[in-house]
């Protein structure tokens, strides 16, 4: 996994690069190989899950910032713009499921909307 951003409110990720120079994590598709995961298979889709949750937090962490050495302005609406690139070929997608498929846009923004009671949140999520 190869990540950078933090300026401007982006952060991006991309699963399919690696393995990283600090933490050694492989790339997406090879941890699926390695885990004996199944791309075609249900579990698939709560591995994948799981595997994009765990990196997604690490940007999330750093949504809140203890006021304790300066005020911290939150705002009334937060709009999440998630992107996903699916670069399998043609052959690979017929196999594996579908992206979206494997995105649920709802649960997410549920899922963000309990970090910030205080807003309104919106998530738009756009598969290429």
């Amino acid at each position: 996994m190869t990540a950078w951003g933090g300026n401007n409110r982006f952060y991006y990720i991309d699963l399919s690069a690696g393995p990283t120079y600090w933490t050694g994590d492989l790339p997406i598709q090879v941890a699926a190989g390695h885990n004996n995961v199944t791309l075609s298979s249900p579990y698939a889709r709560t591995w994948t899950t799981e595997v994009v949750a765990d990196y997604v937090s690490g940007a999330v962490l750093n949504l809140f910032a203890p006021d304790v050495l300066y005020p911290v302005t939150y705002s009334r609406q937060y709009r999440f713009h998630l992107f996903v690139f699916d670069n399998r070929t043609a052959a690979e997608r017929q196999l594996g499921p579908a992206m979206e498929k494997s995105v649920n846009t709802t649960r997410i923004q549920v899922a963000l909307a309990s970090l910030l009671p205080f807003a309104k949140v919106t998530v738009d999520a756009k598969i290429q």
